[in-house]
This record gives structure tokens, sequence and C-alpha cells, in this order.
């Protein structure tokens, strides 16, 4: 029986000089992780991991060793013939560069490269009925912190300013996205820095009944989200429209906590009290009808409130 691992190694990549990790036509690949001889001062490889389409810029960055975003997180880069990884020898010298992977149906593979034109935004909206992962994104146009110049929102084509980052926010781009896309609450990304960007996104379709929402909630005010009873339901992101704490680390100015219907325990801590750590990181938060999510406003002001997952199971009630 044929292995289906893509794992490899590179021999001695120059210095500045790259590699293409191409699934041939009909395959595809997903990369888990890279390795490199030299570690850069964020004791990271120096590597760069990027996607191309041979047709945009080369250089849609995914991860950068000007960061440590790479550091802190797993990958889950899906690629075909068509879109697929390019490794940069970021080191002085040659190095080995290194790769983990598997391959996937092709398929399921989504993974394409966007441009989101100055002065507007462009949508990621899946068609009606499938359901679309996001796992990674980059971009060619990077900010003086080496992160994405973008800020991205989710939105059902009406209520927009629900923003899951910025340029700005450096922590949240340190993390894999684990967001569900629907036909109904889909990505909007907007460049900032008065010049086309374009954007690569890494992303399979995925056989689950989505369960997100967006919604406008008073200044103070609650929202609940309560599966139905007899289902469970996972969360694997939230955003806000207003946000507060330090521009390099702030979060969504609103708390989030797991509540019963009688007390609460805090899952996020609003921006303006502390930077929310969980809000940086991958995370899935499990609820039904009985122990469910309350999100309470925290900024005194209408706040566009959005979330994203998908449902876990149904029972017997």
């Amino acid at each position: 029986m044929p292995s289906y691992l893509t794992t490899n190694i590179s021999a001695a990549v120059g210095g500045a000089a790259a590699i293409d990790i191409q699934p041939a036509a009909g395959q595809a690949y997903c990369i888990t992780e890279i390795l490199a001889d030299a570690v850069f001062a964020n004791d990271v490889p120096d590597v760069q991991m990027a996607i191309r389409d041979g047709v945009l810029a080369d250089a849609v960055v995914v991860i950068d060793p000007n960061t440590a975003m790479q550091k802190n997180r797993p990958k889950e880069l899906y690629i075909t013939n068509a879109n697929y990884c390019r490794l940069t020898n970021t080191a002085v010298g040659a190095q080995n560069l290194g790769w983990c992977g598997y391959q996937v149906p092709v398929g399921i593979v989504m993974t394409d490269i966007f441009t989101a034109p100055n002065g507007g935004f462009v949508n990621v909206q899946p068609p009606a009925g499938e359901v679309w992962k996001l796992t990674e994104l980059g971009a060619e146009t990077l900010n003086a912190t080496n992160m994405p110049d973008l800020t991205l929102y989710l939105t059902d084509g009406v209520l927009v300013l629900s923003m899951l980052s910025d340029g700005a926010r450096n922590l949240v781009w340190d993390k894999a996205w684990n967001l569900y896309l629907t036909n109904d609450l889909f990505l909007r990304m907007e460049p900032i820095a008065g010049a086309d960007n374009d954007v690569g996104l890494s992303m399979i379709r995925v056989a689950v009944e989505p369960f997100g929402a967006i919604a406008t909630i008073g200044a103070g005010a609650d929202l609940d989200i309560q599966p139905a009873d007899g289902r469970e339901c996972v969360v694997t992101q939230v955003s806000a429209e207003i946000w507060a704490g330090a521009a390099a680390a702030g979060s969504p100015d609103m708390f989030v906590a797991l509540y019963n219907g009688a007390v609460l325990s805090d899952i996020m801590e609003d921006g303006a009290v502390s930077d929310s750590i969980i809000h940086n990181r991958q995370y899935e938060i499990l609820i039904d009808n009985d122990v469910y999510i309350r999100i309470t406003e925290g900024g005194g002001v209408n706040n566009q409130i959005a979330y994203s997952g998908y449902t876990r199971r149904y029972y017997n009630a």
C-alpha cells in the first residue's frame, strides 16, 4: 500500500533561494509543519512560507521568521497544483528545508488567492449549501511588524462591521483560524496600506452543519449563543465591531462567558480590562441548550457581534 505522506527534505537550498511544494495535477496536500537548519532570532526556523499561484504575487506570505507567528501554532495549509506552497530560505547561507504533510482529496480544497482592492474590499463567500473552513491566511503586503496589512470582518452582507482583526492586532494573527464560512456568514477583507493587497486563503470544504450568526447588541446588553434543545454546537470564533485595549494586543470590547442560566464563568475578558489571551489562539467552545455562551457588550455603545462554528451532534433531549 503506497504512503500518503508528502513529508520531504530539500537539501542545500541557497540563501534567498526558494523551492515550491506543488502537487501534481489532480492531487492536493495538507502541509502540517515546515522545518529548516537555521534558527532565527525569534527561535523559529529561518524560512518563509507563502501561497503561490504563478500569476499573482509570488510572496503571499503565510509565515515569516521576522515574527514569532509560526512558533505558537500548528500549521494546516491546503495546497493544489494551482495554488501551492513556496518555501524561501531567509537565512544568509544554504540550509536544508523540510516539510511534513499528507495527501487529501483534491475536490475538498478551496485554497485560492484573492485581490483586496485599494479603497474597497473583497468577499470570500461560499456558494449556497457549502461550508468552507479557513485554516491559514497570508498576504502580499505586510505591515511594519510583518503582519498582514488587512482588516478582516465577518458579515452577512448587511452588517459589515464585526471585525476579526486588523493589521494592528499583532497577536490575533498568531493562530490557526479554524473559521467556518457559509453563504450567509462570510469573510470580508479590506486592505489598509493604500494599495491592492493579494491575500492567500487556505480553505477546505467540510461536511458540517454551520452554527453562526451576526447581530447588533445595544450598550451593556447581552447576546446569548444558545443551541436549540437536543443540539450540541462548537463555537470556534467570535468577533466584534468595537475593540479595546492596547492596539498591538487589543481584544473585542465585550465579555464572553459560559452561562447556565444562573451563574457565569468567563471565557474571554473585555479588551478594556485585559488583553484576552484566548482570543489570540485557536479555541473550541462546546455548548448546548443547558450551558451556553453569554456575550455582554462592554463599551457602552452598540456593537456588531458575530460568531462562527458548527453543530457537533444532535441528541434526544
